[in-house]
């Protein structure tokens, strides 16, 4: 499927160039080629509800028709399962959202996104994605976490099954106040790659990171990525869930242990407007937040 036309580069503009801008550009070229065949979608999320599970995704393409979802019971098998769809475009071009419903409570699903474009031709998969609907108790904040733990410093998501500590590094929680207190610390990557806690705590990947980004109101395709739209509060969380705990502005860049396609560079999520994929170098100063299996 031909959703990345090839632009040619003139010959002349190469020809009167220096080797150095020809290999830039031929290195370019190749670097975008590869970004975009492998990500026809951006990584998907789904999210586990009482019954359902809930979709949402982007496309780096601007000639997307609609979407098709597949999915199956059976990991590794998504993108052969039952299909669904056409899903079109949400309102924000190149987003996609969808909730999958009548689901059983305690199965899990997978999941992968196709796009479609004006022709009719149907892109290469996403990768595979999975979600378990459970109904999480009637005290659940927003219907999906549930503080645990002796002090009720960590978070459990039913939407996902992860557990996060509800403080950035840096930060104390105070039980009493229900709230974080101090100043969050910030690491370069290296080191907070490294970062661990008692409890079997770790940094967490993009993928799972980006499933606390919350837009109180509506999520918009800007500057290449998914972000919150203006009439939405920041930061891009959770706050009753994540109290005081993140900065609603632009210093709030948080890792993740994904590594991105270029060197010395890796994942970050801004919560401030809930940008989902920026890139920092390692040296970058940002702050933490640590997830683990639910225990």
């Amino acid at each position: 499927m031909d959703f990345f036309p090839k632009k040619n580069v003139s010959a002349t503009w190469l020809q009167s160039s220096s080797p150095i801008k020809a290999l830039f550009v031929i290195f370019t070229v190749a670097l975008l080629s590869a970004c975009k065949a492998s990500n026809p979608i951006d990584p998907i999320l789904a999210i586990g509800d009482d019954g359902a599970t809930h979709l949402k995704w982007s496309s780096p393409h601007q000639d997307v028709s609609h979407f098709n979802i597949y999915f199956s019971t059976l990991e590794g098998t998504a993108s052969e399962g039952q299909k669904i769809g056409p899903i079109p475009e949400s309102a924000q071009k190149r987003n996609g959202i969808y909730t999958h419903a009548g689901l059983i409570n305690g199965a899990t699903y997978y999941y992968v996104v196709t796009g479609v474009n004006l022709e009719g031709e149907e892109s290469a998969p996403s990768i595979e994605v999975s979600a378990t609907p459970v109904e999480a108790p009637e005290e659940a904040i927003n219907g999906r976490f549930l503080s645990i733990g002796l002090n009720d410093d960590v978070i459990h998501d039913y939407g996902t099954g992860l557990e996060w500590q509800r403080c950035s590094v840096g930060q104390t929680w105070n039980q009493i106040q229900q709230n974080c207190e101090g100043d969050r610390a910030t690491y370069d990557w290296q080191t907070a790659n490294g970062m661990t806690a008692p409890g079997d705590f770790r940094l967490p990947t993009l993928y799972e990171l980006q499933t606390l980004i919350y837009c109180s109101s509506a999520e918009v395709y800007g500057m290449g990525r998914r972000l919150c739209d203006d009439n939405s509060s920041q930061p891009a969380i959770v706050e009753e869930a994540f109290p005081n705990s993140t900065p609603d502005s632009t210093t709030g860049w948080t890792w993740t242990s994904t590594v991105a396609l270029l060197p010395g560079r890796s994942y970050s999520v801004g919560f401030y407007s809930g940008i989902y994929d920026h890139v920092e170098y390692h040296i970058t100063q940002s702050g933490v937040r640590l997830v683990r299996e639910a225990q």
